[in-house]
């Protein structure tokens, strides 16, 4: 079955599509197509945020963040977002980047205090630039593991970062390094980002939780943070969970009551950035999440602004791109890369669904929880998920994504699809905020079109308060505004034939500039 039939056997679902089905202006049950995906996939616990221009346009919540107390996910529910955090600390790093105080194309040795230098390629400079985009040559080697666990155990010897890269080091091995020269091949590393967070320190002289609060998350109202001893929200914070024989607890498993607080207060800012989790320890709830990746997008969050425009197009940029043989794509689903954001969609293997939009953000995966933000920041939409655990593990879909995240994109394109139209506003639930993408003051429409699926070539009729006048120009539009199929209308609302193709199309009249929402073509 083709990945666009997928989508919209998906979509027909959703909206309830049938030939005597609903009005095509209703609202999309998005709410009970993620219920569903708990219940029916053996979720422990969801949670799924979309966004338009800077408000919230849905926020789905279910299932259980604790499962020992029976206590549900609601919105205030935070999640550790794995590696959704490291494209949080790049707003982080681009913010130093505007103030200033670093360099994104210095020598990272610079701020270290200890030469940061492939082995194998002592005169190639290695920049904050290749650790945003993971091209830096750096790998989680064998010692990864042993020094990330003695940085986080709380004991008052936190290890120097040069202990792992440098040769020689307590925790160092060979496989730290790649074989590329630094600046020519993708890995991703979370080894990145803990170097980046060292740097970040040493650039600010700030420990790494205390300059993520003060740069990103206090000015967009965030109570999250990247220190679990202090989190004001613990029992709130979802626990991690795996099937182990039944559900098992994995991390965060706190009973609702903060954990001890390491003895930190000798550590040196610029020692060992990995200390607060850059590469993966933010907990955050999922619609304060969606303000980070509204910053994504253009810089800002409901007035807020965050980053200027060349920051954010800095962001967005090219950086790396696959060409076939320069980095490891992890099963088709990493062909793109910014300073800190994933790049998606520009293969079929990483397409959030097959319509050719591109995305910015990131994937997150670690303890059994599954996590993703990202922005389409030609429209201004976005969205975060996060699940906390699934009883049946995770298979991979028709993509590289997996199917449970297949789910979710197809779960929620409505929501994408009516994102800055006026019919978009109406079909989102009369949604009346002033923010942009929006209009206020609609009200759905009594139109709908008969039937509903059409097929190509059916007879199509405009059902409702007047309808189109015959002769009047009528366009089909697909999901990325492109015209797939145009006419002229017929008497009693007839229409053109529908396009040829499964898909969802939106019903234009251009002389009036009316449309009806999406149409389901099979």
């Amino acid at each position: 079955m083709s990945r666009n039939k997928i989508i919209f056997n998906l979509f027909a679902g959703l909206l309830g599509f049938c030939h005597a089905g609903p009005l095509a202006g209703q609202t999309p049950d998005i709410n009970a197509a993620i219920s569903d995906l708990q219940s029916n996939g053996g979720l422990m616990g969801i949670s799924v945020v979309t966004f338009c221009g800077d408000a919230i346009t849905g926020s789905y919540h279910h299932g259980l963040r604790d499962f020992e107390l029976g206590l549900p996910v609601t919105a205030s529910t935070s999640y550790r977002m794995a590696s959704v955090s490291k494209a949080a600390t790049a707003v982080a790093c681009m913010r130093l980047v505007e103030a200033g105080l670093l360099d994104l194309d210095a020598d990272c040795s610079g701020y270290l205090g200890f030469p940061l230098v492939h082995p194998n390629f002592p005169g190639v400079v290695i920049t904050p630039r290749m650790l945003l985009s993971h091209t830096s040559g750096l790998r989680d080697g064998t010692g990864y593991g042993g020094f990330l666990a003695e940085t986080t155990d709380g004991d008052a010897l936190i290890p120097p970062l040069d202990a792992l890269v440098v040769p020689g080091g307590a925790y160092h091995t060979a496989n730290v390094w790649g074989s590329a020269a630094p600046g020519t091949y993708f890995q991703y590393s979370n080894l990145n980002f803990g170097v980046l967070a060292t740097v970040m320190e040493a650039a600010a002289f700030q420990r790494f939780d205390l300059l993520m609060t003060e740069w990103v998350l206090a000015p967009l109202g965030c109570t999250g943070g990247f220190n679990v001893a202090e989190l004001a929200g613990i029992a709130d914070l979802a626990v991690l969970y795996r099937n182990q024989g039944g559900w098992t607890a994995q991390a965060d498993d706190f009973g609702g009551v903060n954990p001890p607080a390491g003895d930190w207060d000798g550590y040196v800012p610029g020692t060992n950035g990995l200390l607060f989790g850059p590469q993966g320890g933010l907990r955050i709830s999922a619609e304060e999440m969606a303000r980070i990746a509204g910053v994504w997008g253009d810089g800002s969050w409901n007035g807020v602004t965050l980053l200027q425009p060349a920051s954010v197009a800095a962001m967005h940029g090219a950086e790396w791109t696959f060409d076939g043989g320069n980095g490891n794509i992890y099963y088709g689903l990493f062909q793109g890369w910014g300073l800190g954001l994933h790049r998606a969609g520009l293969t079929a293997t990483d397409a959030l669904w097959g319509d050719g939009t591109q995305w910015v953000g990131h994937p997150g995966e670690a303890y059994g929880l599954i996590s993703d933000a990202y922005v389409d920041a030609a429209r201004g939409w976005g969205f975060v998920f996060a699940t906390n655990g699934s009883w049946n593990g995770y298979s991979v879909g028709e993509t590289a994504w997996y199917t449970l995240e297949e789910q979710v994109f197809a779960a929620i394109a409505p929501d994408w699809a009516v994102c800055g139209t006026s019919v978009g506003v109406a079909a989102l639930g009369g949604h009346t905020s002033e923010q942009p993408g929006h209009v206020s003051g609609l009200t759905p429409s009594p139109n709908r079109l008969s039937p509903n699926p059409g097929r190509g070539g059916d007879g199509i009729r405009w059902v409702g308060p007047s309808p189109p006048v015959p002769g009047e120009r009528v366009e089909w539009r697909g999901m990325d505004g492109r015209l797939v199929a145009s006419g002229t209308a017929g008497e009693g609302g007839l229409l053109p034939a529908a396009p040829a193709g499964s898909g969802l199309y939106r019903l234009f009249l251009p002389a009036t500039g009316r449309s009806l929402p999406w149409v389901g073509v099979e």
